[in-house]
């Protein structure tokens, strides 16, 4: 998986966002968000590793993407930008799944751009 990872200035806010160069992981790409700070990557992080090797699951969301950390599915992701206008906005179907130690890297990876540009 190829991504990079950029600063979107308006006005005064900055904006963290990801930019994805495999289109089948395109839906991380809506993780770019104003509200990013390290320990907020660090939580998603911390609930991605807790479900390995137990029984639990981990979920997060933003307005744009949901995930679920599940202990033997790896991290599954559901595009939420996709069921907006479509009435109830529940999707059967996920958009990427992955294994824990890749996303784990990846948002190790954001963390730190995250860190070094805060």
């Amino acid at each position: 998986m190829k991504y990079t990872f950029f600063i979107q200035k308006i006005s005064k806010s900055t904006i963290y966002s990801v930019r994805i160069e495999d289109a089948e992981f395109y839906v991380l790409g809506n993780l770019t968000d104003i509200s990013w700070i390290p320990a907020k990557a660090q939580e998603i992080i911390d609930g991605v590793k807790s479900t390995i090797d137990t029984d639990v699951e981990y979920q997060w969301a933003n307005e744009d993407v949901f995930l679920v950390s599940h202990p033997t599915e790896g991290v599954i992701f559901w595009d939420l930008m996709k069921t907006r206008g479509q009435g109830s906005g529940v999707r059967t179907t996920q958009d990427l799944v992955l294994p824990h130690e890749e996303f784990i890297t990846f948002m190790e990876d954001f963390k730190k751009f995250i860190e070094e540009n805060n």
